[in-house]
């Protein structure tokens, strides 16, 4: 295997998926292994929180409306961590005030659904390069 092929296959970035539909997330979810990412899918806010201290995100991507916790107060706690991942709020809300918010909790990203996952895979990689 080439050095070009390593880089492919090796992990880049360690991403975590919140949304509290698996459906609505499993083709992004393909896409970023695909490209090598460690991917992984959580479906509440309580769980994020634990597994972010535990395995240090590079970037979260975030429902607004979730269980336990909603994806604004998530996303202010991640940005407190000793080392805050990239943070893109994905979500139905599209409000100028659901905007708002996500600007205020310190997300790096604010996109409405539906997104086509490609776009959405384009937006993590360019945020992950500039990191």
């Amino acid at each position: 295997m080439s050095n070009e092929d390593a880089a492919v296959v090796s992990p880049r970035a360690r991403v975590f998926l919140v949304d509290d539909n698996p459906a609505a997330v499993e083709p992004i979810h393909q896409r970023l292994c695909a490209l090598g990412h460690v991917t992984t899918v959580l479906h509440d806010g309580a769980q994020v929180l634990e597994a972010a201290r535990r395995e240090r995100p590079d970037l979260a991507i975030l429902e607004v409306l979730l269980p336990e916790v909603n994806g604004y107060q998530l996303c202010r706690e991640l940005k407190r961590l000793e080392r805050p991942p990239i943070v893109v709020m994905l979500t139905a809300r599209s409000e100028p005030e659901d905007r708002f918010w996500a600007t205020e909790c310190g997300a790096d990203l604010f996109l409405s659904k539906p997104v086509e996952p490609e776009l959405l895979v384009q937006q993590v990689t360019a945020l992950l390069a500039a990191k």
